[in-house]
């Protein structure tokens, strides 16, 4: 046996040297290793910059001169209303005085007012009034020849009133109005002195110089009573006197 062992010896690493050719063959390549993992970028950081500072504000332009101060010029100064007095005006009874055209004729008469409240009242007026008329008459040398005559027809009368009142406006005005019945009767010789009943109203301002004393003006209209006094219109003026 020890003398064979160096006989087999080229042998057996011939056949080993063969299956290890074999096995390396038939083996698979081992996998390639994988890539090595790769970090992203980091973002670039970009250095923070500083706003903008605002331009610059412009200095306003230097303002204009005044202009020249012009001469004095006469100044006027407001019209300013302010009641005159303090205190109640054109209370209570009134005594008055008018004159005025009743529709041709020319009158005078007295007027007392009655209050019944502070708008409300009565006026009672006692009034006389004249007008000429001219007529043709037979003239008394000749009977067959007319002259011209004037007649003066006169009458005696009065009305009486409802008359409703505004206050009086800062002491100084109110406004009026009413009206009533009025009773006339011709005067004179040769005349008919029956009375006859009519009626008429007026519209009127009171204007007052001091609480107890006004003037006032009204305009208005009646209804006649006979031919020497016919219908028509009536302008008044005259003067009231608050005694109480």
């Amino acid at each position: 046996m020890a003398h064979r062992l160096p006989v087999f010896l080229p042998e057996l690493a011939a056949l080993a040297l063969v299956g290890a050719l074999e096995g390396s063959a038939h083996a698979q390549p081992p996998p390639p290793p994988p890539p090595p993992a790769v970090a992203p970028p980091a973002p670039a950081v970009t250095p923070s910059t500083p706003p903008a500072a605002p331009p610059p504000v412009a200095a306003p332009p230097p303002a204009a001169p005044p202009p020249p101060a012009l001469p004095p010029l006469l100044i006027t100064p407001a019209v300013q209303l302010s009641v005159p007095w303090s205190g109640p005006t054109g209370k209570g009874v009134s005594i008055g005085l008018e004159e005025g055209g009743w529709s041709g004729s020319f009158g005078t008469g007295l007027r007392v007012h009655i209050p019944f409240v502070s708008f409300f009242g009565a006026t009672i007026r006692g009034l006389f009034l004249a007008a000429p008329s001219t007529s043709n008459v037979v003239n008394p040398a000749d009977r067959n020849m007319t002259q011209l005559s004037t007649v003066l027809n006169e009458h005696a009368g009065g009305r009486i009133d409802l008359i409703g009142r505004s206050p009086v406006f800062l002491n100084l005005v109110r406004l009026y109005g009413g009206g009533g019945v009025e009773v006339f009767s011709a005067l004179g010789a040769g005349v008919d002195h029956t009375a006859v009943v009519s009626g008429g109203g007026e519209f009127g301002f009171e204007f007052f110089l001091q609480r107890r004393f006004s003037f006032y003006l009204e305009v208005g209209g009646h209804g006649g009573v006979d031919n020497g006094l016919p219908g028509g219109e009536t302008v008044v003026a005259g003067m009231n006197l608050y005694p109480f």
